[in-house]
């Protein structure tokens, strides 16, 4: 049985005072919104935003903007040579606001639409519904609306009214692009497409390149937003950090625990998306129970506090790894040259396919550059490639914290040292 629990901290985003919310509708309708630098714009000028991705995509914070008199939420804007080419708005996540009564759903439901079709001027069309592949028993419904200047798609997904358990609203969100960008949205089911040729090789190092950042944003959700991005990697763009978050069944101050997420949508990965997510280490309670022992041999002859492991009732795995010292965990672990080897063997194997790995670690033990918003605690990050020298190996690796955080290196001894999950991620081809 597993006891690690992963427990990310909230990411606090840059605080000040914003100008009254802007009119979104405004700007998009006139055209505006696509054509101009996003920084150029007069709708833009007074706020401040966050690098999402560095030259991809700007977080824009609430409550910045208003569209169609409804209050937005954090707004990710997608953008190409600084030039915006989609607005894409979460205005309710379970994993986020909390849960809604069906009725109260349903009622944001037909005032959102309402609120759109009178902006826009006409009715809009409903989208046919579907049943949502990471829960056979839920509906994936939406509408949209097409105007000269502007496509907007409203996707919402909740059980049906019916079933035998009673509704539970999932999300509702807002997609705006410009009318000439109208193509059909990508089939939910599509199987998963091999990367093409994304292993890069230069300057003593081997990575993936073109993997999409996910900014997990204020949200506890590194683990749901790790998956998203390898999901996108892999042609699957549709789903995102939110939808994830409710097959982990994550709460977005206390972050996930990855035994639960995976448990949730190894079945649905492999069954509708055809991708296998293949453990290659994760600590159970007999191995944590040993690196203890081993940690505590090198404590003694260092003259450290050695750790106490439970002898019964819950293990709070993060208290334990708070215990340790970082550079006499580090000798412990890698004392054990063959799991050294073996981590090191894996993680090249998977790069040269091309595939990425999920990376699950305690944070707080050893520095890293630059700083991060979490400072110790369970976390889930990317490891994308490897590289340095012989002598001292390295591993390439992301985090779900936006611009600066896209391409990051450790050695390869510290990485083994912080590391108590790993997992392979990748298409299934036949």
């Amino acid at each position: 049985m597993k006891a690690i629990c992963f427990i990310a901290a909230a990411l606090c985003l840059c605080s000040g005072t914003f100008a009254a919310p802007g009119n979104l509708a405004e700007s998009c309708l006139s055209g505006d919104a696509f054509r101009k630098p996003l920084f150029e714009q007069e709708t833009f000028r007074q706020e401040r935003y966050r690098w999402a991705a560095t030259d991809a995509t700007v977080l824009i914070p609430a409550p910045t903007f208003t569209f169609a008199g409804l209050s937005l939420g954090e707004t990710l804007c997608d953008v190409r040579d600084g030039v915006p080419v989609r607005f894409r708005i979460q205005l309710y996540s379970r994993g986020h606001h909390g849960p809604l009564t069906d009725e109260a759903f349903l009622q944001k439901l037909r005032e959102t639409r309402s609120a759109i079709s009178d902006q826009l001027g006409n009715p809009g069309k409903e989208n046919n519904r579907k049943t949502d592949p990471t829960r056979n028993s839920y509906n994936v419904g939406g509408w949209q609306w097409a105007t000269p200047q502007l496509l907007v798609r409203m996707e919402y997904s909740v059980r049906p009214v019916g079933a035998k358990i009673r509704p539970t609203p999932e999300y509702l969100r807002l997609t705006l692009v410009p009318a000439q960008a109208a193509g059909a949205a990508p089939a939910a089911q599509a199987p998963s497409r091999p990367p093409e040729r994304r292993v890069q090789r230069q300057n003593g190092y081997t990575e993936i390149v073109g993997i999409p950042m996910v900014d997990q944003g204020r949200l506890g959700y590194c683990a749901p937003a790790a998956a998203a991005r390898i999901l996108a990697y892999y042609g699957h763009e549709e789903l995102d950090q939110h939808q994830i978050a409710q097959w982990a069944k994550s709460d977005a101050e206390g972050g996930t625990n990855p035994e639960v997420m995976f448990k949730g949508i190894r079945r649905v990965l492999h069954d509708q998306y055809k991708i296998n997510v293949r453990e290659l280490l994760e600590m159970d309670v007999p191995d944590l129970r040993q690196l203890v022992n081993r940690y505590n041999t090198f404590a003694a002859r260092k003259q450290k506090p050695t750790v106490v492991f439970p002898t019964g009732g819950v293990i709070y795995v993060n208290d334990l790894w708070k215990k340790f010292d970082g550079p006499t965990l580090r000798e412990a672990r890698c004392s054990n040259r063959n799991q050294l080897r073996q981590f090191e063997t894996q993680i090249r194997a998977s790069i040269d396919k091309g595939h990425p790995l999920l990376w699950s670690v305690f944070l707080g033990l050893i520095p890293e550059n630059p700083p991060l918003p979490q400072s110790s605690g369970g976390h889930m990050r990317l490891i994308i490639g490897y590289g340095g020298s012989a002598s001292a190996p390295e591993i390439v690796y992301t985090d779900t914290w936006g611009a600066g955080h896209e391409r990051k290196t450790m050695s390869l001894a510290d990485a083994f040292t912080i590391t108590h999950g790993l997992r392979s991620v990748s298409p299934r081809l036949n």
